[in-house]
């Protein structure tokens, strides 16, 4: 272990990936895991993991193994890093499609609400902002409602 401080709170899915994903374990024992209920579920800038525990509490332990992998995709790509001067959250967005891309491919479980698009699978995180971007900037499709009175 590094010497990073961990909360308990993710100790069980610390030990399945001792067990069956060393390389993650590594990943994850080189982060500081911190205890938020301000996040939604986790979050990572790479050298913290922050986690809800309300939140993981209620979870499937499949669901908060395939988190905590997620987060530490985030720091192995260098995602809070390479963001640079783009949308924070459009480029989480396109962040989160290129790692539930991964997960999907190594047979992690992912949730109906997590961000994934199967157009853009194995998409790199930089294309897939672009094309975020893109439907940003189009115009919503005209229809019912677009005249007074409709």
């Amino acid at each position: 272990m590094s010497g990073a401080q961990h909360s308990n709170i993710c100790q069980d899915v610390a030990v399945k990936l001792m067990l069956k994903h060393p390389f993650f374990s590594e990943v994850y024992y080189s982060m500081k895991v911190i205890e938020d209920e301000s996040v939604q579920t986790a979050a990572t800038d790479g050298v913290c993991m922050w986690v809800s525990p309300s939140r993981w509490a209620k979870e499937r332990f499949a669901w908060r193994t395939t988190s905590v992998v997620h987060e530490c995709l985030h720091k192995i790509f260098h995602h809070p890093t390479r963001r640079g001067d783009r949308d924070p959250l459009i480029w989480n967005l396109a962040c989160d499609q290129s790692v539930n891309s991964f997960l999907i491919d190594n047979k992690f479980e992912i949730e109906k609400e997590d961000f994934y698009r199967p157009e853009w699978h194995g998409w790199l995180p930089d294309s897939v902002y672009k094309a975020l971007l893109e439907e940003v900037k189009k115009p919503p499709p005209k229809g019912k409602g677009d005249k007074p009175g409709e």
